[in-house]
């Protein structure tokens, strides 16, 4: 599995934690194949997951990383259009 990242997948992206780490797909629904196919995956402890999808902040902390994730592809992968593959610009 790559990602684009990080390259340690044995501590959770957000909080640093060794524990109950899950794999967290930074673009979901019909973009959750591409988010795999471009390494827009990162580690997350089971606390951190939670958070992102079932919080009151989650749609904060979603496009928060979701930002960060377009900034990271467009540096990866010059030749591709952020906007054709995910249809919407957190930039």
């Amino acid at each position: 599995m790559k990602s684009i990242m990080t390259d340690d997948f044995t501590k959770c992206y957000l909080c640093g934690s060794h524990e109950r780490i899950e794999i967290h797909h930074i673009m979901g629904g019909a973009t959750r194949d591409k988010s795999t196919e471009y390494g827009l995956i990162v580690p997350l402890c089971r606390s951190c997951h939670d958070r992102l999808h079932f919080s009151k902040d989650s749609r904060k902390l979603m496009d928060g990383l979701r930002k960060e994730a377009q900034a990271k592809f467009v540096k990866a992968y010059p030749d591709k259009d952020w906007l054709t593959i995910f249809h919407r610009n957190y930039l």
